[in-house]
């Protein structure tokens, strides 16, 4: 004779939070990934779901400007990228403009974004010298404006950085 299922508990706010915690120990998230997080995946109604975002946000675990920060961080030490593809990624996590542009203008300085992500361009290349070496000048500037293309940066920043990079002595653009 089959035993008869056990019915789930109905999920409850204290539930949720003890599992938000969880979920806030991995990495920071945003206001809108730990609602998402309460409502798709731990199936919370709204009230419990806010309840436990503002409960959360007291303790000062969710922030989104320290989340922006902090990502922006993250994402030019492991893989540069320029300033638009991270605005797009931190405007995909719905983070608002205000902070968006905030965390940017604290991560740059008082260095304009072109600049900034000319600086990043030239770095980018720099490490990726070497595989470009042996290449015919043709494929060698086809192959950089790619590459940093993949990354985000515009046509502008990339012909300037190959240029500069050019300029250093790596005969790159003839």
């Amino acid at each position: 004779m089959k035993k008869p299922l056990k019915s789930k508990p109905p999920r409850n706010a204290e539930f949720a939070f003890n599992r938000t915690l969880r979920f806030l120990t991995v990495r920071p998230r945003s206001q809108w990934e730990v609602l998402q997080y309460l409502l798709i995946r731990l199936k919370v109604d709204d009230a419990s779901a806010q309840s436990v975002l503002s409960r959360v946000q007291h303790l000062n675990f969710v922030n989104d400007a320290a989340f922006a920060a902090w990502w922006i961080d993250k994402a030019l030490r492991q893989k540069q990228r320029s300033l638009a593809v991270l605005y797009q990624e931190l405007k995909a996590k719905h983070l608002a403009e205000e902070i968006i542009d905030s965390a940017i203008k604290q991560v740059i300085g008082s260095e304009s974004r072109s600049t900034f992500d000319l600086s990043n361009a030239i770095g980018l290349l720099e490490r990726r010298r070497r595989l470009w070496t042996n290449l015919e000048s043709e494929e060698r500037v086809k192959k950089t404006y790619g590459f940093l293309a993949r990354r985000g940066f515009s046509f502008d920043v990339a012909r300037a950085a190959v240029k500069r990079f050019d300029n250093i002595g790596y005969d790159f653009v003839q």
